[in-house]
């Protein structure tokens, strides 16, 4: 924590946002006091600042989550409850053709999404 009478006495700098340019698409963005502040709270020393734009982490967060229509079924892990779940070939092209190529894959299984449904019709 961080006293006022270090501030007053320049022991240690006030933390300022760090500009950078992203490694994706080059434009210029800033890293608030707030994200490094939470940052270092959560890894501490080992804290790793962003490297990318806010819009570059979001389509390559996307690209990793994103639906391939592989023909094959594939076993998830519920996000909510820990359950391994079927998700079929058959509900891929279905998420593919009704989401589009942004489609990601389901983070709940079937019972978990048809709890969340029934409580926010309740």
């Amino acid at each position: 924590m961080i006293t006022p009478d270090q501030l007053e006495n320049r022991d240690i700098e006030a933390p300022k946002p760090i500009d950078r340019i992203c490694r994706n698409c080059g434009t210029r963005f800033r890293i608030p006091v707030g994200e490094i502040a939470f940052l270092r709270d959560v890894f501490g020393d080992r804290a790793k600042l962003p490297s990318r734009c806010s819009d570059c982490r979001i389509d390559r967060r996307l690209e990793q989550q994103r639906i391939v229509d592989d023909g094959r079924d594939d076993s998830l892990a519920c996000a909510n409850c820990g359950t391994t779940f079927l998700f079929t070939a058959r509900e891929k092209r279905w998420y593919v053709e009704r989401f589009g190529p942004r489609a990601c894959y389901p983070r709940h299984c079937p019972s978990c999404r048809e709890n969340r449904r029934t409580r926010a019709h309740d």
